[in-house]
């Protein structure tokens, strides 16, 4: 499967690479569902700079964002959820996804940099909301 993931301690750091199917997205988002670690993190960045292409229609973007949501559990404090992404066909499935994400306590940013993104997730500014 094109994924790895870092558990770090007050987080989780996720990459794809090479062509990412929806398939490999459910099985890798299961593996972070269940990690206990999910439930208390303060922020996740997803690094998609190395993936190829997403294969995800759509509807697909729409179903991953509810079982996102559902996957957290009602304590949650607010968290940071960092995408970094240049490739124009994810970024407009990530976009689906964020739209369609029922978590109001979240902030959401898409990045072009890790770097920015990792500085972002882990600062404890409560002011950055949004996408850019």
């Amino acid at each position: 499967m094109p994924f790895e993931s870092k558990i770090e301690s007050d987080g989780i750091v996720a990459r794809y690479y090479g062509v990412v199917t929806f398939d490999e997205v459910m099985e890798s988002s299961g593996i972070t569902w269940g990690n206990p670690v999910w439930d208390t993190a303060k922020y996740y960045i997803t690094d998609f700079l190395d993936a190829d292409k997403l294969d995800m229609r759509p509807d697909q973007a729409v179903a991953l964002s509810h079982m996102d949501t559902a996957s957290v559990s009602a304590g949650v404090s607010p968290r940071k959820y960092a995408f970094v992404v240049t490739n124009p066909q994810i970024v407009e499935l990530l976009e689906i996804f964020i739209q369609t994400l029922d978590a109001p306590n979240w902030q959401i940013r898409l990045f072009d940099n890790m770097d920015l993104a990792i500085a972002w997730a882990k600062s404890d500014h409560q002011s950055e909301t949004g996408n850019s």
